[in-house]
């Protein structure tokens, strides 16, 4: 737990972006999104609410530069021989991301893409180019995928949320959901 500030004593901490999104991440890992307001960050962080606006004008410019760092988080392997094997372990590495931060599934779309975000899409379109429709169709195919895993993951944490299965519903892996969303992406290529 933090010193109050009137018992601190020498220079505080740097504060700077990249220690401002950690806090923010780490703060919505455990507490969720809803908990993540800029008084809450800058108790993380030790300083006044205030001089988090110097880094992020507004909440949501700070929720879109989490998202970026998240996917961050995304193993963007070497390519091999076997586009689908390559997209496969893109989406369950996706998946996985997305099962260590359940926040992500309900963040904002970023209106500006951070470095994070172009590099996880250039490697999606890397992956695709090779596919007969991947020059023409692999922008919406790449849409189709990041929906279909936010929509994957915001069901597990929903339905993990209420600690039971919905009536009726099959329980997917991982591994499982990369299928499905491998074969809905070869549809949309093959388009």
């Amino acid at each position: 737990m933090a010193e109050p500030a009137s018992r601190r004593t020498g220079r505080p901490p740097r504060l700077d972006r990249a220690r401002i999104v950690e806090a923010a991440v780490r703060l919505a890992d455990e507490a969720g999104l809803p908990s993540v307001t800029m008084r809450q960050v800058a108790d993380r962080v030790e300083c006044a609410p205030a001089a988090l606006y110097r880094h992020f004008r507004r909440r949501d410019t700070l929720l879109e530069a989490m998202v970026d760092h998240a996917l961050g988080e995304v193993r963007r392997r070497p390519l091999t021989a076997s586009p689908e094997a390559d997209l496969l372990t893109f989406v369950r590495e996706l998946l996985a991301v997305h099962a260590s931060h359940p926040w992500l599934s309900l963040a904002p779309g970023q209106r500006v893409p951070g470095p994070q975000t172009r590099a996880a899409v250039d490697h999606v379109l890397a992956v695709m180019r090779p596919h007969p429709g991947g020059e023409r169709n692999g922008e919406a195919a790449m849409a189709v995928l990041f929906s279909l895993v936010t929509s994957a993951a915001r069901w597990r944490r929903e339905s993990e949320a209420r600690a039971e299965e919905p009536d009726g519903a099959v329980e997917l892996t991982d591994t499982a959901t990369a299928r499905v969303v491998v074969a809905a992406v070869a549809g949309v290529l093959a388009m």
